[in-house]
């Protein structure tokens, strides 16, 4: 596997993040269970057409995000979610219309392995955004292909502020809850 060279100039000059319809928030998690916790509350009031795209340092906690929202969309806390660093794009349709999210599609994406713009080239990322609900891990990668949409949300991952177990913070980034380098 080889990581797409890149540089954050080239990045950062594709990469739109100041879009008007762009919402954007930003949370310093301190525990995997936050994330979790965290995405289980986005997936309770996601719908088709959604897309969140989330930004952070490696360890952060994008992907324990991405495995409550999963696991609460399906509505099954069993699921087995792996990690699309080496897939990309892993997709978690709802055929029976069970899931919260009834007959949408969940596009699990991780773009760090990728060249920017390189997704649109494996997946039909318009149809996605239009039908499907999205979390795209990383999304700096996608440039010109980010969606220009009202139902897309930036979220920005980072450390908690403070730096001792003793003022309340972890001291540490988020621990993932597996030993996948899937950030």
């Amino acid at each position: 596997a080889v990581h797409a060279q890149t540089d954050a100039s080239t990045a950062a000059a594709l990469w739109r993040p100041d879009l008007p319809a762009l919402r954007r928030a930003g949370w310093a998690l301190p525990s995997a269970d936050a994330a979790s916790k965290l995405g289980r509350a986005l997936a309770r009031v996601s719908k088709p057409g959604d897309v969140i795209l989330l930004a952070g340092e490696v360890g952060m906690g994008k992907s324990t995000l991405a495995r409550g929202f999963l696991k609460e969309v399906t509505r099954d806390d069993q699921l087995v979610v792996s990690s699309p660093s080496y897939l990309l794009d892993i997709t978690y349709p709802d055929p029976d219309g069970e899931g919260l999210v009834p007959g949408a599609t969940i596009h699990h994406m991780d773009l760090w392995r990728l060249a920017i713009e390189q997704i649109s080239a494996l997946v039909d990322l318009p149809a996605a955004y239009r039908q499907d609900v999205c979390l795209i891990e990383w999304p700096d990668r996608l440039g010109r292909a980010a969606p220009i949409a009202a139902n897309c949300l930036l979220i920005e991952i980072g450390q908690v502020e403070s730096s001792s177990p003793a003022e309340g913070g972890s001291g540490a980034a988020v621990e993932e809850e597996d030993d996948d380098e899937d950030e």
